[in-house]
């Protein structure tokens, strides 16, 4: 019955009754079981839809970068500047100038990523910029010269297609435990006021344990109102309409934990 949860949480009222008898124990551990089986979707929507524009733009870059070098005076760029390189598909323009002083985000013109001697910055908004240094202070005369070639370039992107989506899987999974923590205690409310509105009232815990199997409709219809073009505020409106609605109805056909 566990295993089928995901399934039997979308329309099974007496699925529902028997979760209500189960302890706290059980919901906690549905929300790791259903995060996990979300955390593997995310991890293959990826690699089907954004690794391949990912490679694709690795190899625009090997293939449009120019000839640098890297020492403990910063970037040597071998080749006329400002060196523009725009990838057509997003209009991403990255751009090498050494000397440029950056005071401004004007400073930065339209381009996404601007590196220069000794720092990249990068656009974040219009009129915000971050920074990151590329050389290490601390490092010093440590650093040795090297040329930066494109099979350089190609095998530590080789390297990194071994881990992306391990990583990938390992943050995602992060992410929607702590999303769905949220959410599920969020959504308890919601399902103990109306645990308290019974002639049989609900105590907190049977509505936070009921809630955590409510996180399986609601977490369709999240997935659904990804590919819609439909405005911010139609989904929060959808999402607690969503909520509202399955608790209301396993709340009238759950029964109170034995004490």
């Amino acid at each position: 019955m566990f295993w089928s949860a995901p399934i039997s949480s979308l329309y099974s009222a007496r699925f529902y009754k028997q979760m209500s008898q189960k302890s706290l124990g059980y919901g906690f551990g549905y929300w790791l079981y259903l995060s996990f089986i979300i955390a593997i979707c995310l991890t293959i929507f990826a690699k089907a839809n954004l690794a391949p524009q990912l490679d694709q733009f690795g190899s625009w870059f090997i293939e449009n970068m120019p000839d640098f070098s890297y020492s403990a005076t910063g970037i040597t760029v071998n080749s006329e500047q400002p060196y523009e390189m725009e990838y057509p598909e997003w209009g991403f323009k990255i751009v090498f100038d050494t000397d440029r002083q950056v005071s401004s985000a004007a400073d930065i013109g339209d381009a996404a990523v601007l590196i220069t001697r000794t720092t990249a910055y990068i656009r974040s908004s219009e009129g915000q910029y971050a920074e990151q240094n590329l050389i290490n202070p601390s490092l010093g005369a440590q650093i040795t010269e090297r040329k930066i070639t494109p099979g350089l370039i190609q095998a530590a992107v080789t390297q990194m297609k071994k881990w992306i989506m391990p990583l990938a899987f390992i943050f995602g999974l992060l992410g929607v435990l702590l999303l769905k923590l949220i959410e599920v205690f969020l959504y308890s409310i919601v399902s103990f006021v109306m645990g308290q509105m019974r002639q049989e009232k609900l105590s907190y815990p049977t509505a936070l344990n009921l809630t955590f199997f409510i996180l399986t409709p609601i977490s369709v219809a999240q997935i659904a109102l990804f590919f819609l073009p439909v405005p911010f505020f139609v989904r929060v409106v959808v999402l607690i309409g969503v909520a509202v609605a399955y608790a209301y109805a396993v709340i009238l056909h759950s029964e109170q934990a034995p004490a």
